[in-house]
Order: C-alpha cells, then sequence, then structure tokens
C-alpha cells in the first residue's frame, strides 16, 4: 500500500514543466496504442493481422521504451545508472529475440529453430530483468536484515511446486522432445519465479514506503510474469499460439509501463523514517502456510494426492519456522535498542538537567562518562579538553581508565598527525578508530601503558562548538580489538553533541561571569560618569571615577532631579532637554561644561523588556585634555611654522571674525618686506629666513594680531584703532626696523631690514574683507614709491627695474669692447654707472690672471677733487692682497658695509681717502670668471647704511656682465689683430666669444659645437659652397651672444617669465645684432643673430619678418639650433631621439621653420648623416 507520506500524484507535481508534459504524452500513447491493439485483435482478419503483428505493431511499443532509456541512462549515477542500463538491455535483448523470430518466419517462411538464438537473446533479457529490480528499489539498507532470504526461499518453494504441479508437469511429461529442449522450456518458468522472488524481496525491503517508479516498476513486472505464466501453461495444455490472441496484451502492458517508468521524475530524497515491521513480512510465513497446505488438501480432495504439492507443503513449514525464529530475534533485538535509548534519553535529560542548573562542568561530564559505560558492558570512556593554547588535551572525565594509563595522560596528549586516538582526532578533525592498538602506529607512544592495562581498541570522536572548533574529544576503550557498529556510533553521536552544549555552556557561563565582573568594575573604576533617571528625570545611580572631578561620590546625588542639579528651572537648558529627548526615543550626545572640566555627553532611552520607555540612561566622558590639545593642534596648523605668525588662512579667518562680530572698529596694515628676493638670491635663504622672522617681531606689539599673507607680505589687525593710531603704530615699526639689522657672518656683510607699510581703517574706509585687503595693498604700493626716509632715496641713488638695468649694462658695453688703455676704459664706466645709477663713487679693479699680483686695470670715479681721486687710484693699483678680496674669493657674494668710518676691513688710508670724499657707506660686488675672483666692483654713497640687498643684486649683475664684456672685449681684440691665415685661432676665439655668452646657462652652453656642425650640413645640403657653408656654422655659434646683457636672475628663472621678463628676453636678440654690428668679419653673425628668432609664418621676434624676407643664414641657424636642443639632454628633461625630432621640425615646417631648410634636413636624415653627427659627437665626449 503506499504510504499517505506519498499522496497521489506528489511526485508529478514536483515536476519540470517539459518532463511533466513528457510524462503526460508517453501516458497518453500507451493507453492510446493498448485501445488499438485491443481494437485490432477484434476487428482485423487473422491473415492480414499476421503480417502487421510480425513487422509493426507488436514492436511499437518495446522500441519507443528503448528510445525513452535514454533520459534516465544520462541524469543518473552509480547503482542506478546500471539498472537503467539494465532494463534497456532487457528492451534491446527481447527485441532480438522479436525479430529473430519475424526473421525466420517472413523471410526464410520457416519455423523458427527451438532452442535457438533467440531463446540466448530471452534468456539474457531476463538475467538483467532479475538485476535491474534491486538495483533500482531495493534499500541498501534493508540487506542486513536476513529474513528476506527466508522469505525469497518461501516464494520459491510456493513458486516451484505450483509451477511444477500446473504448467511444467504436464509439459514435460506429454512434450516428448529432447532433453535440452526440455530445459530450455524449463528454464522460462523459472526464470519467472525468480522474477517473482525479486518482487517479493522489493515488497519486503521497501518497508511499505512505495515510490511511483517502485509502483510502476512493479506492475512491469507482475504484467510480464503473468503473461509468461498464461503462455506457458496454455501451450503446455492446449497448444496455444500466441500470435493474434488477447494474452500479448499482457507483455505489451509490460513495455508501456516500462516506457512510463523511463519518463517518470527523478523524487526527493525523503527523510529516514524509523523502522516499522513490513505488512508483507508479517503475512508472508502465515499466508505460505495456508497456501502450501490448501494446495496439498485440494489435490487430495479433488484428485489424486500429489506427492509434489506435499512434500512442498512440508518443505514450506520449517521455513516459517525458522522465519518465526529470526522474528522473535529482531524483536530481541530491537527491545535491547530500546531500552538501550531509553537509558540514553535518562541520562541526557541529567546532563541537560545539570547543564541547565549551572552545575560544575567536571561533574557534568563525569555523568556523560557514567552513561557511556552503562550502556555497554566492558566498555570505558573518557572525555578530554582542548587547552587554551591549542596545543594538547588535558583529561576532564575518565572515571573507569586504568590508573596507569590516567597517569600517562595527566600532562596533557599532544595534538598532532601521528598523537594516539585523541590527539590525531582533534588534529585530523574527524573521528579515529584504532581497532587494535598493538599494530595501530598511531598508539607508538602510549602503546605499553595500553597494552598492560588490557586496552586493545580506541575509538576517539572529536566535540564541536557550533562555529566548527575543536572543543575537546570523546574516547571509547575496548579490552579486545574491535570497530564500533552502528548503535555505538549513534550513542558517540549523542554523547559527543551532549558534551559540546556542557562546554559550550560553561564557556558562555564563565565569558559571562568575567563580563559582569569587567562591567562592575568599569562601573566602579571607569575614567566617566555613568548615570540614570527616571522619567521624572530623577536620579537612580551614578557611578564612576569621573565623579570625583566634580566633587561627588557614587550614587550621591540618587533621588536628585536634573532641575535641582543644575540649580534651574529653564527646561531648555542643554542637558535638561537631551535627556527629555532620550525619553522620546532618541539617541542625542553633546557637549557639556561643569566644574571647570569639559565632558562628552551621551544619552539613550532606558527600557523595560516590553520596550517601554522608563528613563534614560547616560555617560560622560572628561575630554578636557583632549580638547586643550584639539585647539594647540588647531592654533598650530594656523600659525607659519618659520615666524610663528598666523598663516594666510588663520589672518584672513581672524580678519573675518573682526567684521562678523560687530567689532567697532580696527586698522589693518599690508607689510611688504622690500628686496627679500635680493637677500635670499645675494646672501641665501637662511639670511632671507631671519629678515622675516625680524620682520614679523617688529610687527608684533601693541596688542597687534600678525599674519603672513604671502612670501614676503604680512597682514597687521589692530583692534580699536584709528587712522591716527595706525600713523602711530606704523612710525613705531618703521623705527624698529630702521634700527635692526642683520649680519651675514661669512661674508661680512650687515643687510639693513625695510619694510613698506599700506594702512586701512574698518569701517571708515572700508566695509569688507576684499576692500580693505585692496586698499592697504594699494597703499602700501604708494608707500614703497614715496618713501622719504629710505636710504637709497637720501643718497641719490635711484632703483633700478630689469629694463633700467639692462639699458644702463647696454650703455656701458662700447666703453669696453672700444679699442684704448684699459683704465680709461674703466674710468668711463664707473662715471657712466654713478651718473645712470646715482652713485656717489664708483670703483673698478681687474686682477687677472692673479689676484695676488697688483689690478692689471683699476680706475674709480667719484665727485671729490682730481688730487683725492689719483691718490686714491695710486693706492689701490699698487696694493696686493686685501681682506675683502679674501672674504669675496671665498664667498663670492657681495659686501655691504653701512659706515666705513669704522669698518675695520678697510684700511687707514683708504678710510682717510674715503672721508675726504664724503663717502660714509659701500657696497663691494665680485667679478666672477669661471669660478675664480678676477676683480670688484664697488660702489660708495655720501649716506649712513644707503645699500640695501636690492642694490647688492644689482651691483652683482652688473659685475657678472662687466666681467663677460671685458672678457670678451678681450677675445674681441685679439681676433681682430690675427691674421687671415689663422682659421683655427679665429674659430676657438669665436667658441669662447660663444661661450662667454653663454655663461649664465651652463646645460646649454654644451651644444655649439654640435649645432655648429648640423648648421653646416645644412648649408651644404641647400647649395652653399664648403668655404660659405664652413663660415655660416662658425657664425651661428654666436646666435645668442646677446644674452650677455640679459639679467642673469631673468635667464636662471626656473618658472614662466612675467611679460616685462619676456621683454628683456627679446631683446637679445637685437643686442647681440648691436654687439656684432661694425666688427670685420662677423656680418654673418650679426644677421643671424638679430633674425634667429624670426618665424616663417611672421609670428616671431624682434623684427616680425616673414618668409622670404628672413635672412637664409637665420633660417638655417633656426633649424640647426631647434634641432641640437631636441637631441641634447638638459637637466629639466631627457633628450629626444633623431626621429622624434625631426618629425617635431617638419610638424612646424611653414609655421616657424623654413619649408626648404626643413626638407634639406629631412635628406640629412635619410641619408643617415643626423645619426652619424650625433654618433660621431659622443664619441669625442666619451674622448674627452
Amino acid at each position: 500500500m503506499l504510504d499517505k507520506n506519498y499522496p497521489p500524484f506528489a511526485a508529478v507535481a514536483d515536476l519540470a514543466r517539459g518532463q511533466a508534459r513528457l510524462l503526460r504524452l508517453v501516458v497518453a500513447a500507451g493507453c492510446l496504442f493498448l485501445v488499438f491493439y485491443t481494437v485490432a485483435l477484434i476487428v482485423i482478419p487473422s491473415e492480414l493481422y499476421l503480417g502487421i503483428h510480425s513487422n509493426v505493431l507488436y514492436n511499437v511499443p518495446p522500441m519507443a521504451a528503448l528510445g525513452l532509456a535514454i533520459f534516465p541512462i544520462r541524469r543518473s549515477r552509480g547503482r542506478e545508472r546500471l539498472g537503467w542500463l539494465c532494463l534497456a538491455f532487457l528492451l534491446l535483448t527481447w527485441e532480438i529475440g522479436e525479430w529473430t523470430y519475424s526473421y525466420y518466419d517472413l523471410v526464410l517462411d520457416t519455423e523458427t529453430p527451438f532452442p535457438g538464438y533467440a531463446d540466448i537473446a530471452y534468456y539474457a533479457g531476463y538475467i538483467a530483468f532479475i538485476a535491474a529490480i534491486p538495483l533500482l528499489v531495493f534499500p541498501k539498507e534493508r540487506l542486513e536484515d536476513r529474513r528476506w532470504i527466508i522469505d525469497a526461499l518461501i516464494v520459491m518453494a510456493i513458486a516451484g511446486v505450483v509451477s511444477w504441479e500446473y504448467i511444467l508437469e504436464p509439459t514435460v511429461t506429454s512434450s516428448g522432445y529432447s532433453a535440452l529442449y526440455e530445459l530450455i522450456a524449463l528454464g522460462y518458468p523459472l526464470l519467472d519465479i525468480g522474477l517473482l522472488t525479486a518482487l517479493v524481496v522489493t515488497l519486503y525491503a521497501s518497508g511499505g514506503r512505495f515510490s511511483w517508479r517502485s509502483l510502476v516498476l512493479v506492475g512491469a513486472t507482475l504484467a510480464s510474469i503473468v503473461a509468461d505464466g498464461i503462455y506457458t501453461y496454455a501451450v503446455a495444455t492446449t497448444g496455444y499460439d500466441n500470435v493474434g490472441n488477447p494474452l500479448e496484451l499482457g507483455w505489451l502492458l509490460a513495455y508501456v509501463l516500462l516506457g512510463i517508468c523511463f519518463v517518470l521524475p527523478d523524487e526527493r530524497p525523503q527523510e529516514a523514517a524509523p523502522p516499522r515491521p513490513s505488512s508483507v513480512g508479517l503475512v508472508l510465513p502465515y499466508a505460505a502456510i495456508l497456501l502450501a497446505s490448501g494446495l496439498a488438501i485440494g489435490g487430495a480432495v479433488w484428485g489424486s494426492p500429489s506427492p509434489v504439492l506435499i512434500g512442498g507443503a512440508i518443505a514450506v513449514v520449517p521455513l516459517v519456522f525458522l522465519r518465526q525464529l529470526l522474528t522473535l530475534r529482531e524483536n530481541s533485538t530491537l527491545n535491547r535498542r530500546l531500552r538501550r535509548e531509553a537509558g540514553v534519553q535518562r541520562a541526557q535529560g541529567r546532563v541537560l538537567e545539570m547543564v541547565a542548573s549551572g552545575a560544575p562542568l567536571h561533574d557534568t561530564l563525569d555523568e556523560l562518562v557514567r552513561m557511556v559505560e552503562r550502556q555497554t558492558e566492558g566498555m570505558l570512556c573518557s572525555i578530554c579538553l582542548i587547552s587554551d593554547d591549542g596545543t594538547k588535551l588535558l583529561p576532564a572525565a575518565a572515571l573507569g581508565l586504568p590508573v596507569a594509563l590516567t597517569n600517562a595522560i595527566a600532562d596533557g596528549i599532544p595534538i598532532g598527525p601521528q598523537a594516539g586516538s585523541c590527539g590525531t582526532a582533534a588534529y585530523r578533525k574527524e573521528p579515529v578508530v584504532v581497532s587494535d592498538i598493538a599494530v595501530d602506529p598511531l598508539w607508538a607512544g602510549f602503546r605499553e601503558v595500553a597494552l598492560s592495562n588490557g586496552i586493545r581498541a580506541c575509538w576517539s570522536t572529536p566535540i564541536f562548538s557550533p562555529t566548527g572548533g575543536v572543543l575537546g574529544t570523546l574516547a571509547m576503550y575496548y579490552g579486545e580489538p574491535r570497530a564500533p557498529g552502528e548503535e555505538e556510533r549513534q550513542l558517540i553521536d549523542t554523547v559527543t553533541h551532549l558534551a559540546g552544549i556542557a562546554i559550550e555552556h560553561d564557556t558562555a557561563e564563565a565569558s559571562l561571569r568575567e563580563s559582569q565582573a569587567r562591567l562592575r568594575l568599569l562601573n566602579e573604576q571607569a575614567p566617566a560618569v555613568l548615570w540614570a533617571v527616571d522619567r521624572e528625570l530623577r536620579f537612580t545611580s551614578s557611578l564612576g571615577t569621573g565623579l570625583k572631578t566634580l566633587g561627588l561620590q557614587p550614587n550621591q546625588v540618587i533621588g536628585v532631579t536634573l532641575f535641582e542639579y543644575f540649580q534651574t528651572d529653564d527646561p531648555g537648558f542643554r542637558p535638561i532637554a537631551a535627556h527629555r529627548r532620550a525619553l522620546r526615543g532618541e539617541s542625542v550626545r553633546y557637549e557639556g561644561a561643569w566644574a571647570e572640566r569639559v565632558f562628552d555627553c551621551q544619552v539613550e532611552p532606558l527600557r523595560d523588556a516590553e520596550a517601554n520607555i522608563i528613563g534614560v540612561i547616560g555617560v560622560a566622558t572628561d575630554i578636557t585634555e583632549r580638547k586643550g590639545m584639539e585647539e594647540a593642534l588647531r592654533e598650530q596648523t594656523r600659525r607659519d611654522p618659520l615666524t610663528g605668525a598666523l598663516n594666510h588662512a588663520g589672518i584672513i579667518e581672524e580678519l573675518r571674525l573682526c567684521i562678523s562680530n560687530g567689532n567697532r572698529g580696527f586698522a589693518m596694515a599690508m607689510v611688504d618686506v622690500d628686496g627679500l628676493k635680493a637677500v635670499n638670491d645675494t646672501y641665501g635663504h637662511q639670511l632671507g629666513d631671519a629678515v622675516l622672522v625680524a620682520v614679523a617681531n617688529a610687527l608684533s606689539q601693541d596688542g597687534a594680531t600678525v599674519g603672513r599673507y604671502g612670501g614676503d607680505e604680512f597682514i597687521v589687525l589692530l583692534p580699536d584703532t584709528d587712522r591716527a593710531g595706525a600713523e602711530r603704530y606704523r612710525s613705531a615699526i618703521l623705527d624698529v626696523l630702521a634700527r635692526a639689522t642683520l649680519s651675514d657672518p661669512e661674508a661680512r656683510a650687515t643687510v639693513p631690514v625695510v619694510a613698506s607699510v599700506g594702512l586701512a581703517v574698518y569701517p571708515d574706509e572700508a566695509g569688507g574683507i576684499a576692500e580693505l585687503i585692496e586698499l592697504s595693498d594699494n597703499a602700501m604700493y604708494v608707500a614703497k614709491r614715496q618713501r622719504p626716509t629710505t636710504p637709497e632715496d637720501l643718497s641719490g641713488a635711484r632703483s633700478l627695474d630689469d629694463d633700467q638695468a639692462a639699458k644702463l649694462v647696454g650703455e656701458i658695453v662700447p666703453f669696453l669692447t672700444a679699442p684704448g688703455d684699459a683704465n680709461e676704459k674703466l674710468r668711463l664706466v664707473a662715471h657712466r654707472l654713478s651718473v645712470g645709477a646715482g652713485y656717489d663713487g664708483v670703483n673698478i679693479e681687474v686682477f687677472w690672471p692673479d689676484r695676488r699680483a697688483p689690478p692689471t686695470s683699476q680706475d674709480a670715479f667719484a665727485e671729490a677733487p682730481d688730487e683725492l681721486m689719483q691718490a686714491w687710484n695710486q693706492e689701490q693699483r699698487e696694493r696686493v692682497g686685501h681682506p675683502i678680496g679674501d672674504i669675496l674669493e671665498r664667498t663670492l657674494r657681495p659686501i655691504i658695509m653701512n659706515d666705513l668710518e669704522h669698518d675695520e676691513l678697510l684700511t687707514d688710508l683708504q678710510r682717510e681717502l674715503l672721508r675726504g670724499a664724503g663717502i660714509k657707506s659701500g657696497l663691494v660686488a665680485p667679478m666672477v670668471w669661471e669660478g675664480r675672483l678676477v676683480g670688484t666692483l664697488s660702489v660708495g654713497s655720501k649716506r649712513l647704511g644707503a645699500f640695501t640687498p636690492k642694490d647688492a643684486q644689482f651691483v652683482m649683475t652688473v659685475a657678472t656682465q662687466m666681467t663677460a664684456i671685458t672678457r670678451m672685449g678681450t677675445l674681441m681684440e685679439q681676433l681682430q689683430h690675427s691674421s687671415n691665415s689663422l682659421v683655427r685661432a679665429h674659430e676657438e676665439t669665436v667658441l669662447l666669444l660663444a661661450a662667454a655668452a653663454e655663461v649664465h646657462d651652463r646645460s646649454t652652453g654644451r651644444h655649439l659645437h654640435s649645432m655648429r656642425m648640423v648648421a653646416e650640413h645644412l648649408a651644404l645640403e641647400l647649395g652653399y659652397g664648403g668655404e660659405d657653408a664652413g663660415r655660416i656654422g662658425l657664425a651661428a655659434v654666436l646666435h645668442d651672444i646677446g644674452k650677455m646683457q640679459v639679467p642673469e636672475a631673468v635667464l636662471s628663472w626656473p618658472g614662466k617669465l612675467a611679460d616685462s621678463e619676456w621683454r628683456v628676453m627679446q631683446q637679445h636678440t637685437v643686442w647681440g645684432a648691436e654687439f656684432l654690428a661694425g666688427h670685420p668679419g662677423f656680418e654673418l653673425a650679426a644677421a643671424i643673430a638679430r633674425s634667429h628668432h624670426e618665424h616663417w609664418d611672421g609670428s616671431g621676434y624682434p623684427d616680425g619678418l616673414a618668409g622670404d624676407e628672413i635672412p637664409g643664414v637665420a633660417a638655417i641657424t633656426t633649424v640647426a639650433d631647434a634641432f641640437d636642443a631636441m637631441v641634447s639632454g638638459r637637466p629639466y628633461r631627457k633628450p629626444r631621439s633623431v626621429v622624434a625630432a625631426v618629425r617635431e621640425i617638419v610638424a612646424f615646417s611653414g609655421k616657424q621653420f623654413s619649408p626648404k631648410v626643413v626638407e634639406a634636413l629631412v635628406r640629412l636624415h635619410q641619408r643617415k648623416v643626423l645619426t652619424r653627427l650625433r654618433r660621431a659627437l659622443a664619441d669625442d665626449r666619451a674622448a674627452a
């Protein structure tokens, strides 16, 4: 019968939609075919039907079923797949048998031989059929119950008796055939008996739980058995011919049911049901006795007594008796198991009760061990727990173990791959069964003590936590070698589960107790204040060491309301408002200050078990020190690290606060440190930093707030100050700065500190931040231009910008390059500098090549009597060595002397002569060539402290330019007086001249020779003769000769030049042309110097020439210079390849470069000329 858990069509309800349609189709097709076949048997004449049957109709169901077998075979695995293959083999072999009969009948027109090939196929199919039934439906776990063997024998005995009596015996006695014939014929009913036996076993083994697949397969088997039995009996008694008779429907039904079985879905695994007695197993013994007795009695009553029937009945009796003995044994075993399970359940209840009541873990584990040892006689048990470090197992319960074994494991069992049963189980995290300690290598370390105490087997199982961690192990010991059975495995699972619960509960209890202790300590010792209030805001608790800072004891304020504690009636008071919000279910955080301390407070609603709000709990942490550190850090981020003044953001924030706070009025000063860049460039950033610190210190007076607004600018805020007060402040700080001088100890130079101050008053003169800054900044620049008391204005010297300085240098070039006496040229230069820059005295000395010798040339100019000037020149020309020269040679930095009368660097005679000329302060700048001191340029003023770092920077620039021009003039004179035959000397002189022009740019000076070679080859490629090409290449190296008049600060500036600086840079082309003009042999060089920055599209400078207006030699130089600059390395970029450089120049052909020259460059590149030039130059540098 069907189990109630298997309702009709329950499996079909779980089918996938496609498989359900296929099942319905097969069922419908099978039913229709059976109906059609039945009709055909009735309607179609026998002669016509015989052909249809043999060739078509009868073979349709088995062939269709064989095709459907592919579905279960593909989706199954293992034993199940083998079962489906057996059924498919059954269909295949039986079809072979059917087609064999058809072949003999229809093709050979003869009777099919028997026994024959068809019988081989049928026999193979029967064997596959018998094997398929247990493979598909026989539960593996039922094989342990041996009663099915007795049941099979009973069924086979009764079926054999019945078959012999009513089917086989008449056939054998009446056929008259050969023994082989009779044996083969007898085999068919015996195979049917085998099928019937397989069915009985299946029905018994299923335990009353049948799947739809099992039922359909049983139905197919029964249909085949019944049809075979009737057929055998009919053939034996009546000469029955199966062709065209209704009996065929039985076999066809079997085929249809097999096809349905193939398309039934896989059924979901069901939960294991508890074993229960099989109804078939209960009825079968009694039914067998009744059937056998009935057959024997019936045969005796209605006919002659049959020895076979009587013998069969007698044979069934001992089988039934043996069957009942096995049943009694099973019942006895079942009763013992039930009693054991009841004992385990009672012990389990006691253990759980101990766990729930909080009994010590040791007692609980002891009870578990006693429970295990009571269940199985002769077995010992132990439980070990894993150590805190997880490296070994410690005994926790081992009541019955021998003392020697207990002592051996007292210090712990190591955890590892070869550490007995327990240590290995903990290591592997899986059960370990040692069935014989005497031979198992896992027990090598404990074998002797175990065997000497009668221990031969040990099984150990890990005890796991809910998260999968190993808590310990459970071990069972036996005195004889053996492995655990199923009941023992179930007991192990139960005990390890209970042990895990007990250990986890004990661990949780310990953690809870520890947490409670920590919470108690936290409440008592926490550096905070913890409190609780009820719904009336009345304190119900107050704890924490933070109470001491408030002058309170724990729980001192219980019963006091928040209004009473804070002594206020204001419900909007922050702490009271926060507690009221918490009573509405909010979480509130706020800061409060009490007893000169700052607290970070957090309040939360306090709820009861039903989540009703019954009060508020809060915690307050003292953050006074943290707030102080935060304030210090915030202040640090607002400060300039160098001067200690506020930084840009800080001073703007203060300015914004002054305005937003409704300040009654304040003044703001914008202060600019004059000449800071000159100090940094001339004396270094260390002295420049000292200047900034001095200015910041001078500004910090009279309650002023000082901030560094930019690199050399400060903003000063003067609270409660009007215009008159701001003017007094400005005068005071200017006086302080006028007295502040800084020294460069290495250069023995004193540097004055000069600043310009602009004022603005809020709100009288400006109403906002932007307006205040703009107004004070404009006032500062006005003060810078009109400062009436600066030393340089009082001395008559004027400040020169870059354009004026460059123009002044250009004016002295003709004096230096003109022919004549060197001393006279220096006198003219000194006079021009005095007039042009406003200096009261100028002295120039050149000592080349040795500074220790008297100057090679010297002259001076000053507004003084001639005899005084002659005496000065005489003294300077005859003097050998000087302390000032020693300092300049060591530092190569200018020296500012604010008071010559008392400066010990001068000789007595020099001070006397200067005093006579009225010169009171001076500035000495070194003239440097190739890192050596070759001269000095000195300027003087009739005012004390007349010179600033900006003057030092300008004089240093003039000295550098004069050095280059002086050296260039010397070389020019040598060049003009050389013979035309000294071509090589001419070339070297030109190169030296070009190098002098490149003195400011060391990185670009190395490319002169390279671009000369490129220019020569371009000229040759464009059709110039060899001599002309050589002159063009030589002249090209002087293309940047005009840069010697560009101020060094502009040439060495690393960033983008300002507009005024760029205009100065562009003038180098004009200055170069003017410098070379009028000198024989330099006509090409002059044209190149002026036009090498002209662009083909007219966008170049200085004349904006375009196309063919540009001299050809200049166009060649432009391309050669650009190519060499690209392929040569620079400190700020890596060199490009020749290919990349040519591609870049081609891209600007017709824009920046002449197309004809670019085409010539491309041809040189195609012939590898450019590559060979680069390689040759590299080899020359390597050899050098």
